[in-house]
């Protein structure tokens, strides 16, 4: 199969066959059968006598290819050898990848805990899928990879059965036991490839659900901001409408700001004092610190729109929206002087209508 990005594919796996050992052993039958009979006693040329002996050429044509045979079977080994050297790294190289992928997945999983964004989110989304993605590769090109490894010596994996018991089986016996051991460690994270399937599915679900969550605080995001706008047109009209506005409303609505009502206290603490300025006195100052009372609740009212609304929001929430947030809390901070003004202004005013409620009238 064509693997992701980041793994690699199976390598090219040439097969190790016996078609050249099997031409020599060909060739080797006449010259072991010409070598055997040479081996039986022959007339030595007088009667009743005999001889053994073997011709020279014979015996070195004979030699030479058995030879030659244990040349090829150590070739045929050697070569086994190197595929079983490759197929190993690159098992092992899958694993790594599948522990790199999953290592990245984790990470970004973590950091949704740390600074829980729709960004980071989805973000883990894709490293989670990812990971899947390359775990099922994995466990696919291993298992298929394995398979191919296997037809490749396939010749050479049970024992060599040969015709002659002077071929030397020795390098081959002992280097195929080593290619066996080494077989073992690689079938073992072959199938450990192979179960990886299973945790394929599990991220490929945990991705899902990590991008409806970043769906739902995206759609919290924007409910959030326009909360928070909301919020500021609300303290803005709290503080211009209930507080700010002066000229429109006075104090009660009795058409009479603030600095004309202390100055009218003054002007009568200073002028005749009878019990009809002591009654309309004590009635604007009952006017003044009924509307203090109101300043006061309408700025504890703010405070807590504003800190309910901020209480909730994550450091990064408070950063994408500190535009909104500072203009909210300059109508706080506007809200705030407006009443120091105000205790100000109600303290003078007592001040003077103490003075009137004082005076001795008839």
């Amino acid at each position: 199969m064509q693997a992701p990005r980041g793994i690699p594919n199976p390598p090219n796996y040439q097969a190790v066959t016996r078609t050249e050992l099997n031409r020599l052993l060909g060739e080797l039958t006449p010259l072991k059968l010409a070598y055997d009979q040479s081996q039986q006693p022959q007339p030595q040329g007088q009667p009743g006598g005999w001889q053994r002996g073997v011709s020279p050429k014979i015996e070195a044509d004979y030699r030479r290819k058995l030879g030659e045979i244990e040349a090829q079977i150590r070739d045929d080994v050697d070569a086994v050898d190197a595929l079983c050297t490759v197929h190993a790294q690159y098992v092992q190289d899958l694993v790594d990848r599948a522990k790199a992928f999953v290592a990245s997945a984790k990470r970004s999983i973590d950091l949704t805990d740390e600074v829980a964004e729709p960004e980071n989110f989805e973000a883990a989304a894709r490293a989670a899928k990812a990971a899947a993605i390359a775990l099922e590769a994995v466990a696919a090109n291993a298992v298929g990879a394995d398979r191919e490894y296997g037809q490749a010596w396939f010749e050479y994996r049970s024992n060599l059965a040969l015709p002659d018991e002077n071929i030397n089986k020795d390098y081959f016996e002992g280097r195929r036991k080593e290619i066996m051991a080494r077989g073992k460690t690689i079938t073992a994270k072959v199938a450990k490839c192979g179960q990886l399937n299973e945790q394929a599915k599990a991220y490929m679900s945990l991705s899902a659900k990590l991008m409806t969550k970043a769906a739902g605080l995206k759609a919290k995001k924007k409910e959030t901001a326009a909360a928070l706008l909301a919020l500021e047109a609300k303290l803005k009209n709290l503080v211009e409408d209930g507080m700010d506005d002066r000229a429109r409303m006075g104090w009660q609505g009795d058409g009479r700001n603030w600095t004309s009502k202390v100055r009218a206290l003054d002007n009568m603490a200073r002028g005749q004092i009878t019990r009809r300025v002591q009654q309309e006195a004590e009635g604007w100052m009952s006017d003044l610190t009924s509307t203090l009372k109101i300043f006061r609740n309408q700025v504890k009212t703010m405070e807590t729109l504003m800190t309910t609304a901020k209480k909730p929001l994550s450091p990064s929430a408070l950063k994408k929206n500190q535009k909104v947030l500072a203009l909210a809390e300059g109508h706080l901070q506007r809200a705030r002087a407006i009443l120091r003004e105000a205790q100000e202004v109600v303290e003078q005013a007592q001040r003077h209508s103490d003075v009137i409620r004082r005076a001795n009238v008839h």
